[in-house]
């Protein structure tokens, strides 16, 4: 049980860590563009963010409601915004979209 608890534990800190470091890169991309999908997907980490924090939501609550993240990087390329494949916060949006996946 204790090591299940750390585990937990440590797979939240990971995912705000992560969160973070998508929020910081979305603020930055957001600097040198006015997108409504760039605004939007900042309201909405920033949230995702501030629900990790609280630890009187379960972790597998966060993980079932955050559909938003689902398919995230596919909207991302619909705006025409991504410089290339090697964008850093392209990358960085899949890995913590499928972080929620598992």
């Amino acid at each position: 049980m204790e090591v299940n608890s750390r585990e937990m534990m440590n797979e939240r800190k990971d995912l705000l860590n992560k969160t973070q470091k998508v929020i910081k890169l979305a603020n930055e991309k957001a600097k040198n563009t006015n997108h409504g999908y760039i605004n939007t997907l900042l309201k909405k980490l920033n949230k995702l963010y501030d629900n990790l924090q609280d630890d009187s939501i379960s972790l597998e609550f966060i993980k079932e409601n955050n559909g938003f993240l689902d398919g995230a990087v596919r909207a991302y390329f619909d705006t025409n915004l991504p410089e290339s494949y090697e964008e850093t916060f392209l990358i960085e949006l899949g890995d913590l979209e499928m972080e929620f996946k598992k």
